[in-house]
């Protein structure tokens, strides 16, 4: 296989997440000759720009920043616009790849041009320091192994709602045929879905290859740092929904799912749950520093699961 891989690296303030995974980078078995790498700096206000001036590799290493953070899908947009390989392969900032993780992509190229390959993705869990992040390492750990055993179920043909674009590969040919990712999709989640969603529809076969295999560490987050994501992740699931209303049901937003009508219809009955539930939940929210101290886990990661499906519900009242 002589055909150029483009790995394209959206990225936004981990410069020390982005410095271990151009290192593993540099460990690839696979010639250096064979791919570039094409760092896209969606707005950082950290020292990424500093570091990559001063990271030394072995391979091409190509860096572009945006002026202001657009979200990830304008940041593979823009990579993907740079790219020069046939090829082409998404990693998250804050993986560490095994070595033979490249040439593991590379070797389903060989006969088939309209396929995308899915690689595997390990969770590390950093320690956990307190309770909130042992909740939260457990409820990651949770939703990677239900993602695999989804997968597996397909017997490798990965279904859309199971593929992230971390450690995601697709030949140049398929993605143009697909088009290039949403850029309406702004905030965090869904970006990746959509994309893989369309590729199905135009009949390209994603693969599973569990040996193309990268490191994924789960770093430690505050509560209201989750919350908030958990509210943007409503916002975008919302947003795919109306994109494309024929999958409602097997979206991962649960709150959606239970909801009949249109989507003006499910925005006004949300807003009545959002009402009733506005003040427990502020309650929950001043209390919760003594409830971690003093109640079990079963009884704490419950409240935590009902403040995440509040925020996942105010997201999906945003629009």
């Amino acid at each position: 296989m002589t055909e150029l891989v483009s790995v394209i690296i959206p990225s936004f303030n981990r410069a020390n997440k982005l410095k271990n995974l151009l290192r593993s980078l540099e460990e690839q078995t696979c010639s250096k000759e064979k791919f570039e790498v094409i760092v896209i700096d969606d707005g950082s206000t950290d020292e990424t720009e500093e570091m990559i001036k001063k990271v030394k590799t072995d391979y091409g290493l190509i860096y572009s920043k945006i002026s202001e953070n657009r979200g990830r899908a304008s940041a593979c947009n823009n990579g993907i616009k740079i790219a020069r390989g046939k090829i082409i392969l998404f990693l998250d900032d804050d993986m560490v790849l095994d070595k033979d993780l490249l040439a593991e992509h590379l070797k389903f190229y060989k006969d088939d041009h309209l396929i995308a390959i899915l690689g595997m993705v390990k969770v590390l869990e950093c320690e956990a320091k307190t309770r909130f992040e042992r909740y939260f390492f457990r409820d990651v750990q949770y939703n990677s192994e239900k993602t695999l055993r989804g997968i597996k179920e397909r017997e490798g043909n990965v279904p859309f709602c199971c593929c992230g674009t971390g450690n995601f590969s697709i030949s140049r040919q398929a993605l143009i045929n697909a088009g290039m990712f949403d850029e309406s999709f702004k905030v965090y989640g869904h970006e990746d879905v959509e994309f893989v969603y369309r590729l199905i529809k135009k009949k390209v076969r994603i693969l599973f290859n569990p040996n193309a295999i990268a490191h994924h560490r789960i770093f430690p987050r505050s509560v209201d740092y989750h919350l908030k994501q958990k509210e943007m992740i409503g916002y975008s699931a919302l947003q795919f929904y109306k994109k494309y209303p024929e999958l409602k049901g097997i979206l991962h937003v649960d709150e959606i799912c239970s909801l009949k009508g249109s989507p003006s219809d499910i925005i006004r009955k949300l807003a009545r749950v959002i009402t009733v539930n506005r003040i427990s939940v502020i309650l929950l929210r001043r209390c919760l520093p003594i409830f971690e101290k003093v109640l079990p886990d079963f009884m704490l990661f419950s409240i935590y699961n009902r403040l995440s499906g509040y925020y996942l519900r105010k997201g999906l009242l945003k629009r």
